[in-house]
């Protein structure tokens, strides 16, 4: 190669970095994002600079795509909750500590590049396999209410915390986690579990698993909870308000609650009951916790952002061996303050151990219905306080009537007036039911004016015939 050649090649070597370098965006506003909610939420963040952003909080805002996170190599947090992505790519982001990424449409997740990962919460999306074995600093992951039946979780000496029920898990292998505490991966179709043969795990809680049925003789002494399942009494249910850490509960049946509110229960915990015909698990009652579900089931609630429609809401929860266990439902926006029935239930290992039922009133749509029903009887009072005027004003009445004017008709029906009213009211009100007060005010005029011309003919000795023949024309 001759020296013009080498340089040549060193200048287009050069070129090709300054093209690479000054193609890189530095500001926000340099660069075209693929989702205006997700570049809404950036901006949002008050640090115009790509490179100085830590951290993104981006939950419920119907995000469908976070590809510009590639720009962002300093984030350390990313809270993507309650979205519709259905992918993500986070090799950019090296230095991530916390991943919240659930209630979104994730079928994979790629997160070996992401070393430093301390917090993982993946739920409810539809994982099928989830690798965290080059997650070493990791502490707890959350990865319930997918579709895993594949994990690796490597050999972390810093996982404390698995959630993984309500998947598709049919074996597990924890041995390599010295410093596990708790495993939850209840309602799997788990045969198989390999724990730590030098860790006493604090809370082991495979119910509803085939793995349970068949160990129930051989778990005493594994720190593993047997099948039964815990009490539980609910003390008392209403409307919750929080006052600094103390939340404050009204009880009762029907709440009308307002954004910034709950409605739940305060419900009570005892540990199961043993059989006197089965093993004694002597863990029952040391045990302080219990993994659950919480389910409300409520009238149609519209998310304002996605348009996206539920009924039912459910997330897992703690609950533990004492009387001051709540279990509450967060109204966060007004959307959500939807009049009708709602259902708070618990599950445990699938089963609903207690369940109550509440009737919200929204009192803003009870106000605009009052207000909607004044301005139906304003309407109505119109229309009977400008009945007569209306009937004599047409000209078809006053000439089937023979009325020679307005005013001689008007005169002429208001001996009448009062008793057809009358009748004219009862007859609607029987029939109010079964239409709307547009119906009813027809209703009402119908029925007056019938009452009017029928009276009018018989003490004015007019022939009925022929002012029935005159109507018909």
């Amino acid at each position: 190669m001759n020296m013009s050649t080498l340089t040549l090649g060193f200048l287009s070597l050069g070129f090709l970095n300054t093209f690479s370098y000054a193609s890189q965006p530095i500001l926000i506003s340099d660069v075209d994002f693929n989702d205006p909610q997700f570049s809404l939420c950036v901006e949002k963040q008050n640090q115009p600079v790509l490179e100085k952003i830590k951290a993104l909080n981006c939950n419920r805002m119907g995000i469908h795509s976070v590809d510009e996170i590639q720009f962002m190599p300093a984030l350390k947090v990313i809270l993507l909750s309650n979205n519709q992505i259905e992918t993500i790519d986070t090799s950019a982001v090296v230095n991530l500590e916390r991943l919240v990424i659930e209630g979104n449409q994730l079928s994979s997740l790629d997160l070996s590049s992401n070393q430093h990962l301390n917090f993982i919460n993946v739920r409810n999306n539809q994982l099928k396999t989830l690798d965290l074995s080059q997650q070493s600093q990791l502490i707890k992951i959350k990865a319930d209410y997918n579709q895993l039946s594949e994990i690796d979780f490597g050999s972390s000496e810093a996982l404390v915390a698995v959630e993984v029920n309500n998947n598709q898990l049919t074996r597990i292998d924890v041995s390599q986690l010295t410093k596990l505490k708790e495993v939850i991966a209840f309602n799997n179709p788990l045969t198989d579990i390999i724990l730590p043969s030098t860790n006493e795990l604090e809370l082991l809680s495979v119910e509803g698993t085939p793995y349970a049925k068949n160990q129930t003789g051989t778990l005493v002494g594994k720190g593993i909870s047997n099948i039964e399942s815990p009490r539980v009494s609910i003390i008392e249910g209403g409307l919750i308000s929080k006052n600094d850490d103390k939340y404050d509960m009204f009880s009762s049946q029907l709440v009308t609650p307002s954004v910034g509110q709950y409605i739940g229960i305060r419900y009570a915990v005892e540990p199961p009951i043993q059989d006197n015909d089965k093993a004694a698990d002597p863990h029952s009652k040391m045990r302080v916790k219990f993994p659950i579900t919480v389910r409300m089931t409520h009238p149609e609630i519209i998310d304002p952002k996605t348009g996206k429609r539920s009924t039912v809401s459910s997330w897992t929860d703690t609950m533990f061996k004492h009387n001051n266990n709540l279990a509450m439902w967060y109204f966060g926006d007004k959307s959500e303050l939807v009049s009708g029935r709602w259902t708070l239930e618990i599950l445990y290992a699938g089963s609903v151990l207690a369940k109550r039922s509440f009737e919200v009133a929204n009192l803003d749509e009870l106000a605009a219905e009052k207000k909607r029903e004044l301005e139906s009887r304003k309407d109505l009072l119109k229309v009977v306080l400008t009945m007569n005027k209306t009937l004599c004003g047409g000209t078809k009445f006053r000439r089937c009537m023979e009325f020679s004017s307005t005013d001689h008709c008007e005169v002429n029906i208001e001996p009448y007036k009062k008793r057809c009213m009358s009748i004219a009211f009862d007859k609607a009100k029987k029939q109010a039911e079964k239409g709307t007060s547009k119906d009813i005010i027809r209703m009402v005029f119908s029925h007056y004016s019938s009452c009017i011309g029928s009276s009018y003919i018989q003490e004015s000795k007019l022939d009925a015939k022929k002012v029935g023949l005159c109507f018909r024309q």
